[in-house]
């Protein structure tokens, strides 16, 4: 099954760069991962619970005001 350019394809891809990039963001303002473990296990995680919080992380301010932008880019849906 081929994929092809629409409206689907277009918000998968969206959200996996949008994923991908607080990914970065949390690993550059944390020093770890936001999730843990094998790609099923991440996956489940991922999609089963809330995006992780920086909590613990000796933040600068900085780093704090990009908090709500790190939180936003980890969730599945944007709008939660």
């Amino acid at each position: 099954m081929e994929l092809r350019d629409g409206p689907i394809l277009t918000e998968l891809l969206a959200t996996e760069t949008r994923t991908s990039l607080g990914c970065t963001l949390f690993q550059a303002v944390s020093g770890r991962l936001p999730f843990e473990g094998g790609v099923g296990v991440v996956i489940v995680h991922h999609l089963t619970t809330p995006a992780p919080l920086l909590e613990g992380v000796s933040l600068t301010r900085a780093h704090a005001g990009l908090t709500p932008l790190v939180q936003a880019t980890l969730r599945i849906d944007p709008a939660q």
